[in-house]
């Protein structure tokens, strides 16, 4: 286990995050977790980079042990909290992580960092056209959080995320992570998910980017390349939406393929 650093965000809440520390100049990455997720899911990648390099992964605001804010759940605050990280640890050219809503947070970083980012990779990253603000209540999956508990909306959605697998191992703990984040924290984050565009700072992104989709995804490399032009697109075989846990070794070898040549 890495030692759990806090970062004040504006007097607004306290950012937890870990640090390995430095490894060679402008050899940095950044990781960022997805919706109801926390930094401790990329364990297998923070394990296996930081030889390499300085890693550096963050729970968003409200998610894993950084503290809940009532509100600021987008993900344009979402980017500018992690770019607060980012100056104070004086990281200079980070590559981008980002897995699920994450990927949309990334997407939102990148933009914001321009030349400072070194490399966009999105990892099953989630991608949906905005919908209309007046729309948004009649979402049939906001809808269904509002309406039930919470703790059950996140479970039966993860659970979702593992159908294709035999053994419930891997599930159980992530879903006992995922319920443990606050409702407000769930409902305003999905809220973000429907009702903000990543198609748009997407269009400013010039760097390397690479979006990994998982092997049931229905995501398409045209489909991809409408919100990033400038990705490259692959898909894992026989794993799903946390593939960076359910296939460590492929999905590594993926990630590492790309970064050689970055």
């Amino acid at each position: 286990m890495y030692e759990e650093l806090t970062l004040n965000i504006n007097d607004d809440f306290e950012m937890s995050y870990i640090d390995t520390g430095s490894v060679s100049s402008n050899n940095e990455i950044l990781l960022i977790h997805g919706w109801c997720s926390n930094k401790y899911h990329w364990k297998p990648q923070i394990d296996h980079f930081s030889n390499k390099y300085r890693v550096v992964a963050l729970d968003l605001r409200g998610h894993g042990l950084s503290t809940a804010p009532e509100s600021g759940y987008s993900f344009q605050q979402f980017a500018e909290d992690i770019e607060i990280l980012i100056n104070h640890l004086n990281i200079s050219n980070p590559i981008v992580f980002g897995h699920s809503m994450g990927g949309a947070v990334a997407i939102y970083l990148t933009n914001l960092l321009q030349h400072r980012a070194r490399g966009l990779i999105m990892v099953d990253g989630s991608i949906h056209i905005a919908e209309p603000s007046e729309q948004l209540d009649k979402n049939e999956r906001i809808r269904s959080f509002k309406n039930n508990n919470p703790q059950d909306e996140i479970a039966l959605r993860y659970s979702n995320f593992f159908s294709h697998m035999t053994s419930s191992e891997l599930a159980d703990q992530v879903i006992a992570d995922a319920i443990k984040t606050p409702a407000h924290v769930a409902l305003g984050s999905l809220f973000a998910l429907y009702r903000d565009d990543a198609s748009v700072p997407g269009q400013f992104i010039n760097v390397p980017s690479l979006y990994i989709a998982n092997a049931y995804s229905p995501h398409t490399e045209l489909e991809v390349k409408k919100f990033v032009p400038n990705s490259n697109f692959a898909k894992v075989v026989q794993a799903g939406h946390f593939m960076h846990l359910e296939s460590i070794t492929q999905s590594n070898a993926m990630i590492d393929a790309f970064v050689a040549e970055i």
